[in-house]
């Protein structure tokens, strides 16, 4: 197999499908890209680390018009591959492949040659038996799997929090994720499905989901151990997660709050984000005072005496009042983090005392996407 295809284009397929193979294993093979012709212009490249994550990308590329009598699946091995081919910048290359599975790359600035291994060896593509399907709109399904991407747990204590809990509805599709400390979900609307179902994908596994190519739509197939995610000309196969997720639906639908305040998004943040740099250095925490108007942003820092506190205004929902100052308390960390993932101007917080979720909510969602969002509050030491 012959073909000449641009070392960009190449580098960037390659960074791609890189995330699925396995760096470390007794079985050289799944270290390997491997490389397959398919059609006239097309080179198929498939990574896996045979349980967790297999990516197949494709890429356009221009095949030798002579005769090809040589291998057209080969096995080469990542890492030397990917540094080769990214250190060559943006230029077109011949890649070469030998019946003795041998790689040979030339360029107007030399040749380089690396050994291989037969592509007959490496581990087969997984089918997914399809108990659920949805289609998606691409540009939905990856701002859901960004926005919520922050609240994946890494504890691995908690196991059913590393990845993202996927509703999968006849009208729509859920997207959540938590770390206990603060809760994102992302409803995708107007879809249709023929089944229901709840799976949870594991987290890693959707890290280089934006980066696939192919069409704008992305057909989700589910299994009992894997989710398939099909963009037409690419797919990523992601296993599930068998601990459970937590019943976030129970607190987010049966806890009322008393108070709703609507703010400036950026200003509170810009205030959360000076005032927590006087807050203690292991806790983090910041308060805040509500009262009817305005509310007051404080961090501190006993032991090094430091200090700081803004005020702002705010302005009340659905003509709720509070009479008395509301205290709370926060690890300035996750509530940032929840409050860098909205997109709008202005929020609304809907809270209760100091032991009860906060929401945090956009004032304005987006035509079939619905955005909701949880942060926990800390424990005040007046009120332990």
């Amino acid at each position: 197999m012959k073909f000449t295809a641009n070392t960009k284009a190449l580098a960037s397929v390659l960074d791609c499908v890189s995330p699925a193979v396995k760096t470390r294993s007794t079985l050289p093979i799944v270290t390997c890209i491997l490389f397959e012709r398919e059609g006239n212009d097309h080179i198929r490249l498939t990574a896996t680390d045979l349980h967790k994550l297999t990516i197949v990308e494709h890429l356009q590329v221009q095949f030798s018009a002579s005769p090809d009598k040589q291998t057209a699946r080969i096995a080469v091995p990542a890492s030397h591959l990917v540094n080769t081919v990214r250190s060559l910048g943006d230029m077109p290359a011949t890649f070469e492949f030998s019946d003795r599975f041998a790689l040979k790359i030339r360029t107007v600035r030399g040749e380089y040659t690396m050994s291989g291994y037969d592509g007959a060896d490496f581990p087969a593509v997984q089918e997914v038996d399809k108990t659920h399907e949805i289609e998606v709109p691409r540009d939905l399904l990856i701002k859901a799997v960004k926005t919520t991407r922050f609240a994946v747990a890494s504890d691995e204590g908690r196991p059913g929090m590393r990845g993202y809990l996927f509703q999968v509805r006849k009208d729509s599709l859920r997207v959540v994720a938590t770390d206990s400390h603060r809760l994102v979900r992302c409803k995708l609307a107007n879809l249709n499905c023929s089944s229901s179902g709840d799976v949870v994908v594991a987290g890693p596994a959707l890290r280089t989901l934006e980066r696939l190519s192919g069409q704008d739509t992305c057909t989700i197939t589910i299994s009992k151990r894997h989710a398939q995610f099909d963009f037409g000309s690419s797919f990523l196969i992601a296993s599930l997660l068998n601990s459970p997720f937590p019943n976030y639906e129970r607190v987010a639908t049966s806890l009322k709050h008393e108070h709703s305040i609507r703010i400036n998004r950026e200003m509170f943040v810009a205030a959360v984000q000076r005032t927590s740099l006087f807050a203690g250095t292991s806790t983090k925490q910041i308060r805040l005072e509500i009262k009817d108007g305005s509310v007051k942003i404080i961090g501190e820092d006993v032991e090094r005496s430091h200090s700081a506190y803004e005020t702002m205004p705010c302005d009340l929902k659905d003509e709720s009042s509070v009479t008395d100052t509301v205290h709370l308390a926060f690890n300035a960390i996750y509530l940032l983090g929840v409050l860098q993932h909205i997109p709008t101007e202005e929020i609304v917080i809907s809270f209760g005392d100091h032991k009860k979720p906060c929401f945090v909510i956009p004032t304005e969602q987006e035509d079939g996407f619905d955005l909701f969002t949880l942060v926990m509050p800390v424990m005040l030491k007046k009120y332990a």
